[in-house]
């Protein structure tokens, strides 16, 4: 038997004469499809956040030889609903609705499935494929603002908060802030996003608006 077919244990046998016939009886073990099956298939799956429709994210039957080719698969319910779309024929999983593969609002996702046999009508095999989604560090959003600061202020004037958000949860949504311009007249504090006047001296009307 081939790693796909179901191994017969012999446990005993037996040999009588009757004149010219000979008779045979072969006792072998019970074989459990319950046992034999559920190697056959793949129910972890992972994807990034955010793959657009019709991303393949893999097959739950990935062979197609011995037992594997009678195998057939009767989608379910899945959790949350209509992320996910099965094709029966090639026992593809792949993405339906990307705006719901969003790692911050459903990390996870839950298929069931029941498992048959070709030529064993009594079996019935639940199985649940579980699809993770992987966190993808997405671009924070900065909003449109403005500040302002009186032309004789004082060195260390705080003019305001950088107003930024990130849709990230975790390490990923850890919002860091830093100037490009103007620098040396303005401070931006790298943590909290706190704008102030890093040196009066160099603030000239002239030059304003800065940006």
């Amino acid at each position: 038997a081939t790693q796909n077919e179901a191994p017969i244990d012999i446990r005993q046998a037996f040999a009588a004469r009757e004149g010219v016939r000979v008779f045979f009886r072969i006792d072998v073990s019970e074989t459990r499809l319950s046992e034999l099956v559920p190697p056959l298939i793949d129910s972890a799956f992972t994807i990034p956040e955010n793959s657009p429709a019709g991303t393949a994210i893999g097959p739950v039957r990935p062979a197609a030889v011995g037992l594997s080719s009678i195998l057939s698969f009767t989608p379910g319910s899945q959790t949350p609903a209509a992320a996910l779309v099965f094709d029966p024929a090639s026992t593809m999983l792949s993405v339906a609705n990307s705006t719901l593969l969003d790692f911050e609002t459903h990390p996870q996702f839950q298929y069931g499935f029941t498992a048959t046999v070709a030529g064993a009508p009594g079996f019935a095999l639940p199985v649940t494929a579980t699809v993770d989604v992987v966190d993808v560090n997405e671009v924070p959003t900065l909003a449109p603002q403005a500040f302002s600061v009186l032309e004789n202020a004082a060195t260390g004037t705080v003019l305001g908060a950088v107003a930024a958000s990130d849709p990230d949860a975790g390490a990923n949504g850890q919002l860091a802030y830093a100037i490009t311009t103007a620098q040396g007249v303005f401070a931006l504090d790298a943590n909290s996003g706190t704008l102030s006047l890093a040196d009066a001296a160099l603030l000239d009307i002239s030059a304003s608006p800065y940006s």
